[in-house]
């Protein structure tokens, strides 16, 4: 059997979900992709970044071809599968044309903000804790899961906005088709916008990716190193406030690539001794 091509979607209300056929736990995948609404009262459940390889070794076969599909989507697939009834499932890797990226933006975006909300929604292997009911900033998911896997790099900005409170602003829209060093300026500037320029500063370090991202970014993006950050370079946990308590003044400009910061100058050292 031939692959499964994909048709373009007619609107940004349509999106596929797949009928999954009953089974077996090793028996092959099967089921049959249908096209919905978001208008219409749609029960579906929805599986969504799934992380890990990229590599596709398996295969969800349907009345039209054959769709490839990585170790994990298998595993949780089986996992979800019922032996009894067919199950009618939303899942990214699946049900959105990967290789279209402004499918691939329209569609996370409509899913990822609460769109079809009359969904059950499974965030498999990446819930670590944070409960679907209890909304956290953005910018704090980010720090908790920083060193996680994604297949995609900017997916590791994406994956979480189901559980952000702050996930319908535009700035965080899924973006697939600009270059990823602008959508992490579009993210950073956002937080400074919301006043989460200081927790962003504390965390930023030294990138691992100087000549993408300016250094008081934090890179989200890469999972591979845990970086030294300013909030981890002591040990005993001592929290520093030379300002007593007072706000810091930020401000973004070169298109999201300076951080611009005001300050008073009050007094000058000329010489000291650091204790030991």
């Amino acid at each position: 059997m031939s692959h499964y091509q994909y048709t373009d979607l007619k609107d940004r209300n349509t999106f596929r979900v797949i009928l999954f056929r009953a089974g077996a736990w090793r028996q092959p995948l099967a089921g049959d992709v249908v096209i919905a609404s978001l208008k219409d009262d749609v029960q579906y459940v929805a599986l969504s970044y799934v992380w890990g390889s990229d590599e596709t070794p398996h295969m969800l076969s349907t009345l039209n071809g054959k769709i490839p599909i990585t170790d994990s989507l298998n595993s949780a697939l089986h996992c979800l599968r019922s032996p009894e009834r067919d199950v009618l499932l939303w899942a990214d890797a699946v049900c959105i044309n990967q290789a279209k990226n402004s499918e691939k933006s329209l569609q996370a975006t409509s899913h990822a903000t609460g769109q079809g909300q009359k969904s059950t929604i499974w965030k498999i292997w990446v819930r670590a804790g944070i409960e679907r009911n209890h909304k956290w900033p953005l910018i704090a998911i980010l720090q908790i899961f920083r060193y996680t896997s994604a297949t995609r790099a900017r997916d590791h900005l994406f994956a979480y906005l189901g559980f952000a409170a702050d996930a319908e602003d535009s700035a965080f829209d899924p973006d697939y088709i600009e270059p990823l060093e602008l959508v992490v300026k579009k993210f950073a500037a956002a937080f400074v916008r919301k006043g989460f320029g200081n927790q962003m500063i504390a965390e930023a370090g030294l990138a691992s990716q100087p000549s993408r991202f300016p250094s008081w970014i934090p890179d989200w993006t890469n999972a591979n190193k845990r970086l030294q950050s300013f909030t981890t370079e002591d040990p005993e946990g001592d929290v520093y406030d030379a300002a007593s308590g007072t706000m810091l003044d930020l401000a973004v400009m070169d298109n999201n690539s300076v951080l611009k910061v005001w300050g008073g100058f009050f007094d000058s050292c000329q010489s000291g001794t650091i204790a030991p």
